[in-house]
């Protein structure tokens, strides 16, 4: 899947993780929250530097929104 499909179909992410080059690969991440009927999950993309997913991880909707909580706390400087 290409990343503009998924933003195309689930709309803008809960959660978005700056692309950082590791080593010598690119990534970057995003979750969304699934649509209806399945709003109690969320799906986790990885993408590579041609923008394409190379995985994909599903998580129950509360574990995105530990993610997210955490992600905040670390982008405003706390622990």
């Amino acid at each position: 899947m290409i990343h503009q499909w998924v933003r195309a179909y689930l709309g803008f992410p809960m959660v978005y993780v700056e692309a950082k080059i590791v080593m010598t690969a690119y990534r970057g991440e995003e979750i969304y929250t699934l649509p209806m009927p399945h709003q109690n999950s969320s799906v986790g993309f990885t993408y590579n530097k041609d923008l394409f997913s190379e995985t994909v991880t599903f998580y129950p909707l509360e574990r995105a929104k530990e993610i997210h909580i955490a992600l905040e706390k670390k982008r405003l400087g706390g622990k």
